[in-house]
């Protein structure tokens, strides 16, 4: 009788450790996603957590030099306008990492006026020349 009384114990306890790592790996901004799975999660805007990792990925691999992120950039400068204030800063820190994109440039110069954006690209964009040639523009060229 105790073999069989405590099957259903076991059997909850093993739905447990499954259930926490599913919800674990499927949270998990480590999980490298596919090409696919990138534009699929870009496209997510109900699922701010899908964008963000589809976000992190991209700044990886624009990190690695992966030219292939520059797919993206369009679909990074449409999140750069979403309501969504976690996607902004999130892009805002995205486009750091590639501070010669004519793209991104143009979207720092918009942004320039937002007092939150303006913090993290103060910190995101990384050459000091950089930051003077966006105010610059932003200014009328002062």
């Amino acid at each position: 009788m105790t073999g069989k009384g405590n099957r259903p114990i076991l059997i909850l306890a093993a739905l447990f450790v499954v259930a926490s790592f599913l919800a674990w790996y499927f949270s998990w901004f480590g999980r490298e996603l596919s090409d696919a799975d990138i534009s699929k999660y870009l496209a997510d805007e109900k699922n701010p957590r899908h964008v963000q990792h589809a976000l992190l990925q991209i700044q990886q691999r624009m990190e690695r030099g992966d030219g292939g992120a520059k797919v993206w950039y369009p679909q990074i400068v449409t999140l750069s306008g979403n309501p969504e204030t976690e996607f902004r800063l999130t892009v805002a820190w995205l486009m750091g990492f590639d501070n010669s994109s004519q793209e991104f440039g143009y979207v720092i110069e918009r942004s320039l006026n937002n007092r939150v954006l303006q913090k993290v690209l103060r910190i995101r964009v990384g050459k000091e020349g950089d930051a003077h040639r966006y105010h610059a523009r932003a200014d009328g060229g002062k």
